[in-house]
């Protein structure tokens, strides 16, 4: 369970759609409707069509405007724009139709919703360009006609069964939204909910293998498993066993599976070879195709005795059909899921854990590849700026690439099994109680009436256990949840931090922003999730973690109104534990380091280039994987009271690698400052004994001169000789002229 503070409402942001452009134009129709959806035209538009559909001289006898109530159920899968991935049945009526949602980065598909809820829309029947009736699903509320064409507000706006109201500002539209919902209120995120058991506990599933119709035998389609693994279910069972201990690992023993493998059996109908690309899943048993894999394989296994619907979850099972386009689709928040495997055991483990991660309730694991790189948790698609600087209108996501299952660091992204689940997919999950132990959320909650993070002003610091650990301390923290200033239509918005160590090279802190909703399905919903980089100079998000010594800097506010926050990792654990530090406010920056030691007496000379320390390199080379790396030359000492006489060196980049107060090594742009690219604390007297970076000795230093040869043996004495004359203006060398010639010389 996870607890939150209720947010303020004043920042909130509405979705896309929810204003009515001007009509400006002609009478607009059918065909300027149809040539903006799918099959109608070259280019697919559905914020267009949600406007046309709207538009006051619009008409059309195939389509027509919807704002009302609705029920919303989707998958894991698909392109949103094709109407596979969410699918919607209006209040008052049985039938669901394919919803067509507008691709919102980084909203991935509609959230499913466990009543009827607010919907914006236009309804559109049968036409030339399709065989079935579609309805596309607007990401608003409501729906508001601007009385002027210069402020959004004051506003004429319908939503639900409510017309013609008028909302003067964004408040009281916050409120109108708010009254419209009873089970889905968006904004009162107190999380203090009775313990959830949807996916805690040791639950059951059904494994349930199909087969064609058109197969000779239930087994033939499976004869390329057979081959590698000895027979389907033994191979399904691999795949069920690495799992479930997987599972059991990244929930502390929280959730594990007992599970029943059954068939394969034929299926009767239309699933066949040849179009076994046509059907999937279906959302519900009143939208169901005749060729939908969950429809028949529960038939089938009926018919075997097997009622799936005595199980926690149905997974089901198809030969590997090269045209489905997915390795696994799930219902989001749902209790199904169809598995098309290839050969691979732990490949398909990955794949099952990603799938059923959106049965338990998550969004896919993704990432921006902006400037910002998720440093900024305001580029979505509830506000209208884009974070690409060289953008028309500032903050338009799609200006920078988005890639929907980016993150390696998360099985909803590109992890596989190496990764476990972000620390909220844990939360949200139940697997951690925050509500019973407090201790292990550390939240940083935005004061909107105050306009600043009160709990943390100016400054905040935390220890963070291991998120990937295998036991979980109940006493300490696991997560730090930083509130951002707004919201989206989708929940609170939070910067999720956490304390990574298996399978890095170093302790890291990982980064992401998501939002949380946690009225959503049986344990709540998060996500699609945006992963933050502490290394954008690279370009791979492997390094996305911020290492020890490292900082970021973040920005929780808006497009209107920036707030910076730095997040600084300590160079050292601290009794196992990531020490973190935020500073906010007006003048965030990263922390001090503390004041310097006193100045040590003056040292001896040096031994080589005026440094007194033995450091056997006059080049290192540094290897962190970022733009930092390099060779570095020792350059003289410059006799800088903040180096304490350790070794400088420089790069080709102008960059220096250089110790300060014989407390911590640095790379920066000035050895004579403590303003730095790169920390570690350490008093190693020579960077290549630092264990926290990778230094290597690339020339040491020349050889030492020889010593001088032994003097040979002393010859005996010569006898005493008698006493010189004296000098001879002022000369002792007796020398017996005054004059001499000299001849025979030429010039």
């Amino acid at each position: 369970m996870l607890a939150f503070q209720a947010f303020h409402l004043a920042s909130y942001h509405l979705a896309h759609g929810t204003f009515q452009p001007p009509a400006n134009g002609p009478a607009l129709g059918c065909s300027d409707l149809d040539s903006l959806l799918p099959g109608g035209g070259d280019s697919v538009d559905l914020n267009s069509a949600l406007d046309v559909c709207f538009d006051p001289k619009f008409s059309c006898s195939h389509a027509e405007p919807f704002v009302g109530m609705g029920e919303i159920l989707a998958t894991s899968a698909d392109d949103p724009h094709s109407g596979h991935q969410a699918s919607i049945r209006l209040e008052g009526s049985d039938t669901w139709y394919p919803a067509l949602v507008p691709m919102h980065a980084p909203r991935g598909s509609r959230t499913p919703s466990k009543a009827f809820v607010p919907v914006v829309g236009c309804l559109v029947n049968k036409t030339l360009h399709s065989e079935k009736n579609r309805f596309v699903l607007s990401w608003a509320d409501m729906r508001c006609r601007p009385v002027s064409t210069n402020a959004l507000f004051p506003a004429e706006c319908d939503g639900a069964n409510q017309r013609n109201v008028s909302i003067e500002d964004i408040a009281a539209a916050i409120s109108f939204i708010e009254s419209l919902q009873q089970e889905e209120r968006r904004r009162e995120l107190d999380l203090a909910d009775i313990d959830n058991t949807f996916i805690k506990g040791k639950k059951t599933a059904i494994m349930v293998l199909i087969s064609p119709s058109d197969a000779t035998t239930a087994g033939e389609p499976w004869s390329y498993i057979a081959a590698d693994h000895g027979s389907p279910n033994a191979y399904v069972d691999a795949v069920m066993a690495i799992f479930n201990s997987t599972l059991y690992s990244w929930s502390w023993g929280e959730a594990e599976f007992d599970w029943t493998t059954v068939g394969p059996f034929k299926t009767t109908g239309e699933y066949t070879a040849s179009n076994c690309a046509a059907y999937d899943l279906c959302l519900t048993t009143s939208n169901c195709a005749p060729g939908n894999k969950n429809t028949l394989g529960a038939a089938a296994a009926a018919a075997q005795g097997f009622d799936v619907d005595s199980f926690d979850f149905q997974i089901y099972w198809q030969p590997y059909c090269s045209g489905a386009g997915f390795a696994g689709i799930a219902l989001v928040g749902g209790t199904q899921s169809l598995m098309n495997p290839l050969s691979s055991v732990s490949e398909a483990a990955g794949t099952l854990a990603h799938e059923l991660g959106h049965n338990f309730g998550a969004m896919h694991a993704s990432c921006i590849s902006d400037e910002h790189r998720g440093a900024v948790a305001w580029c979505d698609s509830d506000v209208t700026k884009g974070s690409y600087k060289y953008d028309s209108n500032p903050c338009n996501v799609n200006a920078g690439t988005w890639t929907e299952y980016c993150s390696p660091h998360s099985v909803m992204g590109s992890g596989g099994l190496t990764r476990p689940f972000y620390m909220d997919g844990k939360l949200t999950f139940d697997w951690a109680d925050s509500v019973g132990h407090p201790d292990l959320v550390s939240t940083i909650d935005w004061d909107a009436a105050a306009n600043k993070y009160t709990d943390c002003d100016t400054s905040c610091t935390f220890l963070l256990q291991r998120s990937d650990a295998p036991t979980l301390d109940n006493s300490a923290s696991a997560v730090i949840l930083l509130q951002t200033t707004h919201s989206s239509s989708n929940g609170n918005r939070y910067f999720v931090m956490e304390h990574r160590s298996a399978g890095y090279d170093t302790p890291i802190l990982l980064v992401h922003w998501t939002d949380i909703k946690p009225t959503s399905g049986p344990t709540g919903l998060y996500g699609n999730t945006v992963l933050t980089d502490c290394n954008p100079q690279t370009t791979t998000w492997d390094d996305a973690g911020c290492s020890l010594g490292q900082h970021i800097e973040l920005d929780t506010g808006d497009e209107s109104a920036s707030i910076k926050v730095w997040v600084y990792v300590y160079s050292a654990l601290d009794d196992g534990k990531l020490k973190v530090t935020l500073s906010t406010g007006l003048s965030a920056a990263v922390p001090p380091l503390g004041p310097p030691p006193p100045t040590p007496p003056p040292s001896s000379p040096g031994i080589f280039m005026g440094y007194e320390w033995d450091c056997p390199c006059s080049e290192v080379e540094l290897a962190r994987g970022n733009y930092l790396d390099g060779t570095y030359s020792l350059i003289q000492n410059p006799g800088n009271d903040i180096n304490r006489g350790k070794p400088v060196f420089q790069a080709s980049s102008g960059k220096f690698l250089y110790s300060i107060w014989d407390q911590y090594w640095m790379v920066g742009n000035d050895y004579s400052t403590s303003s730095y690219s790169a920390l570690t604390q350490s008093t190693v007297d020579c960077p290549t004994d630092l264990t926290a970076w990778s230094i290597t000795c690339s020339s040491p230093l020349p050889p030492a001169a020889p010593s001088p040869l032994p003097h040979p043996p002393s010859l005996p004495s010569p006898p005493i000789a008698p006493p010189s004359p004296p000098p001879f203006m002022g000369y002792e060398w007796d020398c017996p002229c005054s004059e001499v010639e000299l001849r025979g010389a030429t010039i």
